[in-house]
């Protein structure tokens, strides 16, 4: 999956290559066309709270950021510092079936980050919902 600057269609954000049996890995092309790969397992770190929420922290050039769900559908991104007072929210609008981000003025140099980060964790949810549907038989949960 090739992610790409909506405001700018030719500069590539992230390409994050899903496998099959092996972690997927994401690769952060630079201007030159050189980047990293990493594993998304690695950049999106799963850990516990001292209250055992399970969140994913996520380490950028600007620090960590902890991700946690507060439902299904919607997720909260702190400060590495600061679980309180999220910088950003992304959620799930059921009206129409599109995502919705709300970034505080603190996290828009984390726009593009944040963005591949939900997507990656929008993909486990949805990979997960289907699993569950195999495993109940194909009925669709209420």
């Amino acid at each position: 999956m090739t992610i790409v600057d909506g405001h700018h269609p030719s500069r590539v954000i992230a390409i994050i290559h899903h496998k099959e049996l092996r972690p997927d890995t994401i690769f952060f092309p630079t201007l030159d066309g050189t980047g990293t790969v990493t594993s998304t397992q690695k950049w999106l770190k799963k850990t516990k709270l001292p209250d055992g929420t399970v969140v994913r922290v996520m380490d950028t050039k600007l620090g960590s950021y902890v991700w946690k769900a507060d439902s299904r559908s919607r997720l909260r991104i702190f400060s590495g510092h600061d679980l309180e007072n999220p910088v950003a929210a992304c959620y799930l609008n059921h009206s129409c079936g599109k995502p919705i981000l709300a970034l505080e003025y603190v996290a828009e140099p984390l726009r593009d980050d944040i963005v591949v980060a939900y997507l990656i964790h929008r993909r486990k949810m949805v990979m997960e919902d289907l699993a569950l549907d195999v495993i109940v038989g194909g009925q669709r949960r209420a």
